[in-house]
């Protein structure tokens, strides 16, 4: 550990493993810096949603690093498995919902699909129309089902929306919008072959509250 002098970090800090000794944490998610003597400002990652907080080791250009990834660092429990993004590997829930409250009792490890279950069931994730990089609205989706349910080709829809044929297969298949229109999920598989559809029919048949738990695999 650097020769840096402890003595100004505040009563209930825990040191952040991999930093020399430079950074502190508290149950809040506050970080102290020793060498500048003060709390580290957190900054909002806008694009992630989370909060993060420049980090800097032996002279390197600082890094952010999120906030609840310290916490788990330093407060929480160990992991109780593999830590990662994809199914069945643990992540960092935040209890409340609000990804800027860092505070020790908001988190908990959960699994992949159990962390993407709160945020379906808390209204905490964008879906369909309500997304900001949406092309189309539900309205608009549902008048793409029923003109293919029709007989008009995806070629023929994807021209007039000025998108590529596959979104319009996506859309068909059900492996978009999937949230959308269950009373056509039948009707469409009488004219479409997609695992998608099966799977989705699925979910609906569980009261729609687990699409990722039984999401096909491509």
């Amino acid at each position: 550990m650097a020769d840096i002098n402890h003595s100004s970090v505040p009563e209930g800090f825990k040191e952040i493993p991999g930093y020399d000794g430079r950074y502190f944490i508290n149950e809040k998610g506050e970080v102290w810096s020793t060498l500048k003597k003060r709390y580290m400002s957190r900054v909002f990652d806008s694009k992630k949603m989370y909060l993060t907080v420049p980090l800097s080791y032996k002279g390197e250009r600082m890094r952010p690093r999120l906030i609840h990834h310290l916490m788990a660092l330093v407060w929480m429990e160990e992991c109780p498995g593999e830590w990662g993004a994809s199914r069945g590997k643990y992540q960092i829930n935040h209890k409340d919902g609000n990804k800027t409250n860092n505070a020790i009792e908001n988190l908990e490890w959960v699994t992949h699909e159990e962390n993407l279950k709160h945020a379906w069931e808390n209204g905490l994730q964008s879906f369909g129309e309500n997304r900001s990089n949406s092309q189309f609205t539900s309205e608009e989706v549902r008048s793409i089902r029923l003109r293919l349910l029709a007989g008009e080709k995806c070629k023929a829809i994807s021209v007039e929306f000025g998108v590529g044929v596959e979104c319009i297969k996506k859309i068909q298949q059900y492996q978009s919008w999937k949230r959308e229109d269950w009373d056509l999920i039948e009707p469409m598989m009488e004219i479409c072959k997609s695992k998608w559809l099966k799977t989705t029919l699925q979910c609906v048949k569980n009261g729609g509250r687990f699409w990722y738990y039984s999401r096909a695999r491509r």
